[in-house]
């Protein structure tokens, strides 16, 4: 009798830097080290399972994936949230340039103490990862 075989979730990553930090991801609230591929297969069970991405320090991650595995494959894609990304990179791009007028440097450091806090709270609420589920 031949042995059923598992579905296949597969993970793509399409980052365009950043790919040689191994990332941690977290199956139904197991976490797992993986080194990421370009295209990581991994064995899961049919049904609902929920999915996030994230590196070591737990401020790089993705919000939490929810997905019902019903085929023999679903191919995930990892890439940025280039929406909060834009967003961090004019804060302190902002931030640089208040620093360089005279008149607002009795202000900057409450100016820089927002802008960081703003970078946590998208980076640890939000997250920096988004997870695609990719159609056919």
């Amino acid at each position: 009798e031949r042995k059923k075989q598992m579905p296949k979730l597969i993970l793509n990553d399409r980052r365009i830097f950043g790919k040689e930090k191994s990332l941690s991801l977290k199956i139904d609230q197991k976490i797992k080290e993986q080194s990421l591929d370009e295209r990581q297969e991994l064995e899961i069970e049919y049904g609902e399972h929920t999915l996030r991405v994230f590196e070591a320090n737990f401020m790089l991650k993705s919000p939490e994936l929810k997905f019902n595995m019903t085929e023999k494959e679903l191919e995930v894609d990892l890439i940025y949230n280039y929406l909060i990304f834009s967003i961090m990179l004019i804060l302190n791009i902002l931030v640089v340039l208040l620093a360089i007028i005279p008149s607002l440097n009795r202000m900057l450091f409450l100016i820089i103490s927002i802008v960081l806090a703003i970078d946590f709270v998208l980076m640890f609420f939000i997250g920096l990862f988004q997870l695609k589920i990719k159609s056919e």
